[in-house]
């Protein structure tokens, strides 16, 4: 049982070779990437719980935000004022976007690169399709527009332009790597 993902991991491996050698770029512009946020020496976690536990040690910023979880359903619950309300949820949405990224990564790490792909596409706009769908119920059309216009300038215009600025600070002359690019 322990093998087959080791016949998996070497199987994928030996695609990304095969992809490699046969770039037309050639293999000198091209430096494998690691797969894990271990390094070589660390080992990874024995068991779910263990590895559970090291995502929550690692990240103590992002999981004493957590707590804004129960505090956003207890100010609704409670009634008290929309600002605590919106405030309390506002924060609890950042290690949640957190849980759901690391999540899927995690996964996508384990089932290989299409479906890890489809998984981090469909769950990394977790929160637009939220929003859509709450604004579609209560008949909020011009927000649920909004959203998904917002959801698409930030993602073409915001990250791939800060990708460029940033990239185009330290590399005056910025290449690609068509493999990377086909991914």
């Amino acid at each position: 049982c322990i093998g087959a993902p080791i016949a998996m991991a070497s199987a994928m491996q030996a695609q990304k070779e095969l992809r490699r050698t046969n770039s037309k770029l050639g293999s000198s512009q091209y430096q494998p990437v690691p797969t894990s946020m271990h390094g070589e020496g660390a080992s990874a976690p024995k068991s779910d719980l263990e590895g559970f536990a090291s995502i929550f040690g690692d990240n103590k910023i992002l999981t004493s935000l957590l707590i804004f979880v129960p505090l956003g359903f207890g100010a609704h619950l409670m009634h008290l004022g929309d600002t605590y309300v919106f405030t309390f949820n506002f924060l609890a949405i950042i290690p949640l976007a957190w849980l759901i990224g690391k999540s899927t990564e995690d996964v996508a790490a384990r089932i290989g690169e299409t479906a890890g792909g489809l998984l981090n596409a469909t769950f990394g706009n977790v929160v637009e399709m939220l929003l859509c769908i709450a604004g579609i119920r209560n008949n909020e059309i011009g927000v649920v527009q909004c959203t998904l216009l917002g959801s698409i300038l930030s993602n073409l215009l915001l990250v791939m332009g800060c990708a460029f600025l940033f990239g185009g600070l330290y590399f005056p002359i910025q290449t690609y790597n068509q493999a990377g690019a086909a991914t």
